[in-house]
């Protein structure tokens, strides 16, 4: 059985195939063509959408319907001047905490739609025609709300080391033929739910109190990682492997001022590291600082009354 349609997306971008070289001649005049369909659906693809062969059947069956009311639209039926490609293929929906599992939500597809411009150019004393190059695409994202709405920059930049489909909606705009526009995206929505919820006040919180964790752990590692390196560059027995190193390849440098140069450098390096341990140091100054930063998000979080935790955050 196919999983149900929940969401068609449209929205505009850049791409093609690669540009001709020479002098090209476009033919606004010359009769164009609908190319033939083609689907991919790799087998990646499908074992991380958990898909079944004849529910992929039935997801290009849906794209094909949908191609055919592209074919239908006035000057797209008979084009001139400009031939049409059009491209379906079952993507790859990432998968986040908290959403069920792949096997149960809707199969992911996308439509491409290109118009090609008919041109012409002279090579070889011939005249060769062809109706390929670049063009501006308008992509049909099937059961992906993440993926055009995170494509206008919506992205939330606290969350950003976290795996989470909070984002900021591009702003609202005029609707066209009476379906809802965010930036450059048109949402003709099939399921009557909202395409999106708000986060309250105290998920948001908790979120940020989990960047910044993440980041703390971060902060930790650099610091143990510079203070170990600076522990290993004192240590008098690492010290005497590297200056017998240095005297091992001495010869082979061909230098006989190989070993007092390396061993200059092996305590420039101890001073550099020295700089960057302690309290003083850069390294700390920003793990103390996240150090604070999670506090303060902790005791706003804390203190926050029951009615303002579950308000919508801004």
């Amino acid at each position: 059985m196919l999983k149900p349609s929940l969401a068609v997306l449209v929205l505009l971008a850049a791409s093609g195939a690669g540009a001709l070289a020479g002098q090209v001649r476009y033919l606004p005049d010359a009769p164009g063509r609908w190319k033939p369909w083609r689907f991919e659906a790799y087998d990646g693809s499908r074992r991380a959408s958990a898909a079944k062969l004849t529910e992929v059947k039935a997801l290009e069956a849906q794209l094909v319907a949908l191609n055919g009311i592209l074919r239908q639209a006035p000057g797209f039926a008979a084009p001139m001047g400009f031939s049409v490609e059009t491209v379906g293929s079952l993507d790859i929906e990432s998968h986040r905490p908290g959403q069920p599992a792949a096997a149960a939500l809707p199969l992911p597809a996308t439509l491409n739609f290109g118009a090609y411009a008919v041109h012409e150019w002279d090579a070889g004393g011939k005249t060769k025609r062809d109706d390929t190059g670049e063009t501006a695409q308008v992509l049909f994202f099937v059961n992906q709300l993440a993926l055009p709405i995170l494509f206008e920059g919506g992205g939330v930049p606290e969350f950003d080391d976290l795996e989470t489909d909070i984002t900021l909606l591009a702003r609202p705009q005029a609707a066209v033929y009476g379906m809802p526009r965010h930036g450059s995206a048109l949402v003709m929505k099939k399921n009557p739910a909202p395409l999106s919820v708000p986060v309250s006040l105290g998920e948001s919180l908790q979120l940020l109190a989990k960047a910044v964790s993440a980041r703390l752990v971060t902060s930790r590692e650099v610091v143990a990682r510079v203070q170990k390196q600076y522990d290993d560059a004192r240590d008098p027995a690492k010290r005497g492997q590297r200056v017998a190193e240095f005297k091992r390849l001495a010869p082979m440098v061909k230098d006989p001022a190989y070993v007092d140069k390396m061993i200059k450098a092996d305590q420039q390096i101890e001073a550099g590291l020295a700089k960057m341990i302690g309290p003083a140091s850069e390294t700390t100054k920003a793990m103390v600082a996240v150090e604070r930063e999670l506090a303060a998000v902790t005791a706003a979080l804390d203190a926050l009354p029951a009615a303002d935790r579950a308000a919508p955050a801004c």
